[in-house]
């Protein structure tokens, strides 16, 4: 047997690679075909023959066929099937195919040629004669591989270029391709066009709030001294006092028939920085209803004199204990009481008479002749002062039992009585009958003599005397303190003290009342203190940035950053009433007429307190503490970020008077990798460096 092998035309065989079964050598005979002289193969036998062809020069990139069969004695006797393979030859891309490489440009100058700071157009369209096309990278580089050898066109879609573009290369280049070798085309474009761009990184920077206090207005004071102070400060009161001016050491007057020996003298005082705007002066009865009023305007005089007569016109009563009490007013419906003070009216009679010895004989009610002319003298005297009462007195001596000597002393003032109502036409109602018996006695009753005298009728006026223990025993009322119509607690010894809400105490209203009724009402203006900024609001502020209150220095970093490192100035700003003085730690800073002020204020990162006082001319103050708080951090410790971050995005547009060579418009730019892009509502792919380009 013998197999022929018709190889492809172009091909040849590899000598020496011929081997039958694998293990013996075979060599054919012949170049097209090529014959093996097998020899004999035994029947229901089979042999493996195998052996390598080389593609020679000759032969092209396409399809070729190779056929084998078996022949027998001559070479057209044929014993077997005819068998074919078809063999594939292709070019390789590395030693038979060429590349081309490229790049567009922005030819500023238009010669032609990329200079250093022409830089690449990213996203314009190349295309070869056979439609396949390139899109520039980002540095306006293409490259088509796996070229066919030979002449080819390489084009510039000079429509993907902004309007007003043109080639300074020409849009087409020709090139040759050699197997292996690359081919350059770079074009040259001339265009304008602008790019928008977006996009900042984050700023970090500080979180600013404050939160003012206006402390609470500290009170206290005492009713006995009338004293009050707030915070701290001593305010000097309006008072008023009325003192009776008397020779001795107790405040009795006297009155002697029916007028006071002389008048009263009241001596009146005011004290305080302001001028009375009226007074009034008031004398009560024992039963505390008013009986005589003095007023006027202006400040009261230094003595207030009085006659005794009430305004009813009247004499006042002896015997009795009146009070008296000065009320001064002053602008604006402020006021002061004095204490209600005590004095007793003292009566004393124009004559005493005593009717003893011969006015009556022992045991006997009947008046001796002797008698009757004393108590003729006696009536005259009563006729001259028709006012005064008579007290008429019995008295007896130890003769008899105590019972008939008790009703003898009755009969014998009844008797005198008798007589000179009936005898000298004395009113009856002007005497007073009184009756002791014998336990009165004027001297003793052991001798005649004294008994004489024990034996007696006094005649003599209504004397009335005051219990001093009575004036001594002051008026008393309840101490109390209201202020801003608030009850306050007082101690034993008539001292209160309290605070009052700052927001409730613009003004202090007091009404202070004492022991003895002294009074004060007065109204006490505080100074307003408001402090506007900086306020409760989180205030962010960037590092560097500065405004019209506030400079945050210019980075953190460069900063040695620990407590005392002044972190910023902010500025503080408030109000209170015009003429007020404001201090901020201490320091007296400006307020201006209309009593607003501004200061600024050092902080340092953490929590900044800072006092502020408001002081009034006289001296009463208004205090405010004021704490502002700075952070760089949250509570989860992260940094704080004064402005937020913008994604960077830049996009190449044509210019804005070019007109458009094409309905579509190509964008490229570029934005974070990370980023989503969307155009019109239509997500954008981005490339690996974040670039894109689209239509």
């Amino acid at each position: 047997i013998k197999l022929n092998d018709v190889i492809p035309p172009n091909f040849k065989y590899l000598k020496n690679s011929g081997m039958m079964n694998g293990t013996t050598p075979l060599e054919p005979t012949g170049n097209r075909p090529i014959v093996f002289d097998i020899g004999t193969i035994p029947a229901a036998d089979y042999i493996s023959l195998s052996y390598q062809l080389i593609v020679g020069s000759g032969a092209t990139p396409g399809e070729y066929t190779n056929t084998a069969f078996a022949t027998d004695a001559c070479d057209q006797c044929l014993i077997s099937n005819q068998s074919q393979a078809e063999v594939q030859v292709t070019l390789d891309p590395l030693f038979d195919l060429g590349t081309v490489i490229g790049k567009v440009f922005r030819d500023k100058n238009q010669d032609g040629w990329q200079d250093p700071d022409e830089e690449g157009i990213e996203g314009i369209m190349v295309a070869l004669d056979n439609g396949i096309y390139a899109l520039t990278d980002e540095h306006g580089r293409y490259h088509f591989p796996a070229i066919t050898p030979g002449h080819r066109l390489v084009k510039l879609n000079i429509l993907t270029l902004p309007g007003g573009a043109e080639a300074t290369t020409g849009e087409t280049r020709v090139v040759t391709i050699t197997p292996g070798l690359l081919a350059k085309a770079n074009f040259g474009v001339a265009y304008d066009y602008e790019t928008e761009k977006i996009g900042r990184d984050k700023i970090p920077g500080l979180l600013v709030s404050g939160a003012a206090r206006t402390e609470p207005i500290k009170v206290l004071g005492s009713t006995i001294a009338q004293t009050l102070v707030i915070n701290d400060k001593i305010i000097r009161l309006s008072t008023g006092d009325v003192q009776m001016s008397v020779e001795g050491l107790t405040d009795i007057v006297e009155m002697k028939g029916h007028s006071l020996e002389k008048e009263i003298e009241f001596m009146a005082e005011s004290s305080g920085d302001e001028i009375p705007e009226s007074w009034n002066f008031e004398i009560f009865d024992k039963d505390g209803d008013v009986i005589k009023r003095f007023n006027d305007s202006g400040p009261p005089p230094e003595i207030i004199r009085w006659d005794g007569i009430s305004d009813s016109g009247e004499i006042i009563p002896g015997g009795e204990v009146y009070q008296y009490q000065m009320e001064i007013r002053f602008p604006g419906d402020r006021f002061t009481i004095s204490p209600r003070k005590m004095f007793g009216v003292n009566v004393t009679s124009v004559f005493s008479l005593n009717l003893a010895g011969g006015a009556f004989t022992s045991g006997s009610d009947q008046l001796s002749n002797e008698a009757k002319f004393v108590l003729k003298e006696t009536a005259e005297i009563l006729q001259e002062h028709p006012d005064e009462k008579i007290v008429i007195e019995g008295h007896t001596d130890w003769v008899g039992n105590e019972d008939s000597n008790l009703d003898l002393s009755r009969r014998r003032a009844q008797a005198a009585v008798t007589f000179l109502v009936n005898s000298e036409g004395i009113a009856e109602d002007r005497f007073v009958v009184k009756w002791f018996g014998e336990s009165q006695p004027m001297a003793t009753n052991k001798i005649s003599e004294g008994r004489e005298l024990n034996r007696r009728v006094e005649i003599k006026g209504d004397i009335k005397e005051v219990d001093e223990a009575k004036i001594h025993d002051q008026y008393r009322t309840k101490p109390t303190v209201k202020i801003n119509n608030w009850d306050f607690g007082i101690d034993k010894h008539g001292r209160f003290t309290s605070k009052i809400p700052a927001d409730k105490a613009n003004k202090i209203t007091l009404e202070m009342k004492g022991h003895r009724g002294e009074t004060i009402t007065t109204s006490i203006t505080l100074p307003f203190i408001k402090v506007n900024t900086p306020d409760q609001q989180e205030v962010l502020l960037s590092f560097g940035d500065q405004g019209t209150n506030y400079q945050v220095f210019i980075n953190k970093d460069q900063l040695p950053w620990n407590e005392e490192t002044t972190a910023l100035t902010y500025e503080m700003t408030g109000n209170t009433q015009p003429g007020n003085t404001i201090s901020v730690d201490g320091e007296d800073i400006e307020v201006a007429e209309d009593g607003s002020f501004r200061k600024d204020l050092e902080l340092k990162i953490g929590s900044n307190l800072f006092g502020v006082v408001a002081e009034t001319f006289d001296g009463i103050a208004t205090i405010a503490n004021l704490t502002v708080f700075v952070r760089d951090k949250n509570d989860a410790g992260i940094e704080i970020i004064a402005i937020p971050p913008i994604p960077h995005l830049s996009v190449k547009f044509p210019p804005r008077d070019e007109t458009l060579q094409s309905s579509t418009l190509f964008l490229s730019g570029k934005t974070e990798p990370q980023n989503s892009l969307l155009i019109n509502n239509k997500k954008i792919e981005l490339k690996p460096d974040g670039s894109f380009l689209t239509e």
